[in-house]
C-alpha cells in the first residue's frame, strides 16, 4: 500500500496496480502506469468517476478510454 507519492517514487513499474478512488489524482496516478506498461485498476464506491472539474458524462468514456488503451498496448506488446 502506497501513498500517491509513494506510488509516483516506485523504483520500477509495477506488473498490476490498483488504484482506491477513481478522483483526480487516482485516474492520473493510474494513467502514468499505464503508459510505462503496468495493468491498472481503479476501484470506486460511487457508481461513476467524481471530482473536482470531471464532467460525469466524461467520465464514463474516461475510464472506457483507459481500458481500451491498455487492451491495444497488450496486443502490441504480443506481436
Amino acid at each position: 500500500m502506497r501513498s500517491r507519492t509513494g506510488a509516483l517514487s516506485l523504483q520500477k513499474v509495477p506488473e498490476k496496480m490498483v488504484i482506491i478512488s477513481s478522483g483526480v489524482i487516482g485516474l492520473e496516478t493510474g494513467s502514468v502506469w499505464v503508459r510505462l506498461g503496468s495493468r491498472v485498476v481503479v476501484v470506486e464506491f460511487l457508481n461513476s468517476v467524481k471530482g473536482a472539474g470531471i464532467d460525469v458524462y466524461l467520465s464514463t468514456f474516461h475510464v472506457l478510454a483507459l481500458d481500451m488503451y491498455q487492451i491495444l498496448i497488450t496486443q502490441f506488446q504480443n506481436r
